[in-house]
């Protein structure tokens, strides 16, 4: 599976709970304070105008009583109950623009900054925004961004990073977003050239340090990871966790661990004597059989870290690909259950690093299902074909409950068999090259396979 956990979400609306991995929670709260910046002290971006967390109300001397209720709740602290009445007067008025502003502005105030991205969006639509509902605007975007990136969806946010860098082309919190969301990805060669490059023009971006350490790290490079840390120490020696990542670094180049020419394993804690050379000697055996039955191999290095349980995202997560491999210690010292887990988050990280990123949440994990050596037996009940139609439209799975994250992937290996089944592995990899040279889903869709989704969908259907 996917993500970098539902711990992202949490560490958002206050606070990281049962984490064990110490390098995982740095990160976590040092861009997580991104956010927090934003809507409480945020810093001066140059080039771009800071961002701001408290919009004032726009006027509307014409709105009536409805407005007159709407502000009055505003005024009393009721952001949300406000924002819903001036939802309602931007139906009722829909040529006016202050109803969808006034909407955006209150529904920010009360934490939903997605719903109030939502409403900005309409008001764009009615008239050009003002100045402040430009400012609103690109803060709600950075907002989301990192909410998506940080939440299962990195594709989601780098979209939103590239929307507000249109505008604001040296905006370094969007830069930051940008190569945020492609660390989330797994493509760290991409994030690192974005991140360098930031704080090289902008160098009190102090979020992107930690981001550019762990990248390094994961990629197995003890030097790099000490030249950021040493950079991140010089300008912001009250940084917490330097010493976490000072024991991460010694340990890299204390050589712990197993490693290959294309894979380390590393153990976070107390490790049975000899696990992680057995688990590199699986992972190698999962390598070769990926790349084969893929077509393809990954050509970077590829992390495995064995990890305490519970730094898992969610209960039902056997393990994790989020630009490294994480595995709990106990499948770990399964050698039943490990070997398929290793051949899923290695199909993970090759269809990452193939599409840069690109490639839907359905197909990664469909594939990823198939390539672990997963067949589809009888199709989900009919009760459930929902779920079949809404897969493109799904950028994470981490908010599902254990039901509901069954028949996703059931789903998704049912969608993934039948398009390798009408069309081979050719076409899926033609697929996959034009997603990682920017085609959209749709277009690259309907190029390769000569239909779209829905079609596909419908003709699964038909046999239910």
């Amino acid at each position: 599976m996917t993500g970098f956990a539902r711990a992202c979400q949490e560490s958002y609306r206050g606070g990281v709970r049962n984490l064990k991995s110490l390098l995982f929670l740095a990160i976590l709260v040092v861009v997580g304070s991104v956010l927090y910046r934003m809507r409480r002290s945020p810093p001066t971006l140059a080039p771009a105008a800071p961002v701001t967390g408290s919009e004032a109300m726009p006027s509307n001397p014409t709105g009536g009583d409805l407005w007159d209720s709407a502000t009055a709740l505003w005024g009393q602290g009721r952001a949300r109950q406000a924002g819903e009445l001036f939802a309602l007067g931007a139906t009722l008025h829909p040529a006016d623009a202050s109803w969808p502003q006034a909407e955006a502005v209150a529904l920010s105030s009360a934490g939903d900054s997605k719903a109030a991205l939502q409403a900005i969006e309409r008001c764009r639509k009615v008239a050009p925004l003002a100045p402040e509902a430009v400012r609103l605007r690109r803060r709600l975007q950075l907002e989301v961004g990192f909410e998506k990136a940080g939440a299962g969806d990195p594709w989601g946010g780098r979209q939103l990073a590239d929307a507000v860098l249109l505008d604001h082309p040296d905006d370094s919190m969007a830069l930051l977003l940008r190569g945020y969301s492609w660390a989330m990805e797994g493509d760290l060669a991409s994030a690192e050239t974005a991140l360098g490059r930031l704080v090289d023009t902008y160098p009190g971006t102090e979020e992107a340090y930690p981001i550019l350490i762990q990248c390094a790290l994961r990629r197995g490079d003890a030097t790099e990871a000490g030249k950021w840390l040493a950079r991140l120490r010089s300008r912001f020696p009250g940084t917490t966790g330097l010493d976490l990542w000072d024991r991460q670094i010694a340990s890299l180049r204390e050589g712990r661990g197993a490693f290959s020419s294309r894979l380390r394993v590393t153990c976070d804690g107390p490790c049975p004597e000899g696990l992680e050379r057995e688990v590199l000697e699986e992972a190698e055996r999962a390598w070769t059989s990926v790349g084969h039955d893929l077509g393809r191999s990954a050509t970077s290095t590829v992390s495995i870290r064995l990890v305490d349980a519970a730094s898992m995202p969610t209960e039902w997560a056997a393990a994790v690909y989020d630009g490294q491999i994480r595995i709990p210690l106990k499948l770990a010292t399964d050698p039943q259950r490990r070997g398929s887990v290793l051949r899923h988050e290695l199909s993970h990280a090759f269809l990452s690093q193939f599409t840069r990123g690109r490639i839907p949440l359905w197909l990664n994990e469909g594939l990823a299902q198939w390539l672990e050596g997963s067949r589809p037996g009888s199709l989900p009940d009919a009760r459930d074909a929902a779920w079949l139609d809404a897969l493109p439209s799904r950028r994470q799975w981490m908010d599902l409950s254990s039901d509901e994250a069954e028949l996703a992937y059931a789903w998704s290996l049912a969608v993934t068999s039948e398009l390798l089944s009408l069309h081979g592995s050719i076409a899926m990899l033609r697929y996959l090259d034009l997603l990682a040279g920017g085609s959209s889903e749709p277009d690259a869709f309907a190029s390769v396979f000569g239909r779209t989704y829905q079609s596909l969908s419908a003709r699964i259907r038909e046999r239910m």
